[in-house]
């Protein structure tokens, strides 16, 4: 990645894996950088991470399942490092149980955080 100096990113699903992956290539692509998911420790460091690399970052504890969540999570974003030209919707969960013992409470939070987990 290059050339996303002065572009603002807001990663769900950053403080490991995949998403944290994410987060600090694009601070290390010069985007600043708000890194989001349930856990606080997690995005603390990511961000921590991604600060040491340069660039502007903040971790903004959120889950992306309850929609009064993904609001507060886009406000604090945006009043950390400006408006966001950037969305990575990286969170995500998976029931540990096979199909047919998977309870109804665990396949709505999988649908609620995979599917419509940030676009409230």
């Amino acid at each position: 990645m290059g050339g996303l100096k002065g572009r603002r990113a807001l990663i769900t699903g950053g403080g490991r894996g995949i998403g944290r992956a994410v987060a600090l290539d694009l601070a290390r692509a010069g985007a600043a950088v708000a890194v989001a998911a349930r856990t606080a420790a997690e995005v603390e460091s990511v961000a921590a991470e991604a600060r040491r690399l340069g660039a502007d970052a903040a971790a903004v504890v959120a889950d992306v399942a309850r929609p009064e969540a993904v609001k507060e999570m886009f406000r604090a974003a945006r009043e950390a490092i400006g408006p966001i030209d950037i969305l990575v919707c990286g969170a995500g969960v998976a029931p540990s149980a096979p199909v047919v013992k998977t309870t109804e409470e665990q396949w709505r939070a999988a649908l609620e955080t995979n599917l419509s987990g940030s676009f409230y």
